[in-house]
């Protein structure tokens, strides 16, 4: 026959000092959820007994314990407790925090990859849209060229700069022809 013996300590009715008469400092960084221990204070407090009983690495514990205390919308000691943080590096030398944020340099580094990858392809197509238009031009109205590239420069949408060229390549005369251009940068100003 087995027999255990609980001590049941609801902390939601006690104060800190109703918790620190407990003497129970392995269980230190629950007196923040104690009635009234959501407290810089009693933080600081917790933060010194672990470091001094040499339980430093409970410390990433307490300061989760903590930050939930605080809750989100008390910006002040959300930045107090990252500042007090900062100063105990514990968390930085756990496995499980090097490997997280190994995974988040990859994470970052792909989608980094990616979107310049991306953006590459956007640029090089967007420039491939803009020597077409040119070259449509240089062919059917030379002596539009000039106004031609100041427009083709001007507008970043390849979806516009498609519809320009579909009309100049249906434009009967350079005045016509100038028009469009003309329009399309009304277009690229007006989106």
């Amino acid at each position: 026959m087995l027999e255990f013996h609980f001590i049941v300590i609801e902390l939601a009715k006690m104060t800190p000092d109703d918790f620190r008469q407990l003497g129970l400092p392995g269980i230190q960084p629950f007196m923040i959820l104690t009635m009234g221990g959501a407290t810089r204070e009693v933080a600081d407090e917790i933060f010194n007994n672990l470091k001094e009983a040499g339980r430093e690495e409970t410390l990433p514990a307490a300061f989760t314990l903590v930050s939930l205390a605080f809750g989100k919308g008390n910006i002040a000691d959300q930045q107090w407790l990252r500042e007090r943080f900062r100063m105990h590096n514990v968390l930085r030398e756990t496995p499980i925090y090097q490997e997280m944020t190994k995974e988040a340099r990859e994470e970052g580094l792909q989608q980094g990859l990616q979107q310049g990858l991306q953006q590459g392809l956007q640029q090089g197509q967007l420039q491939g849209i803009r020597e077409t238009l040119l070259d449509i031009v240089q062919e059917r109205f030379p002596k539009l060229l000039r106004l031609a590239r100041k427009q083709a420069e001007a507008i970043d949408k390849p979806i516009l700069l498609r519809h320009l060229i579909v009309k100049l390549t249906a434009a009967q005369t350079a005045e016509e022809a100038k028009l469009y251009l003309l329009e399309a940068g009304e277009d690229e100003d007006a989106e």
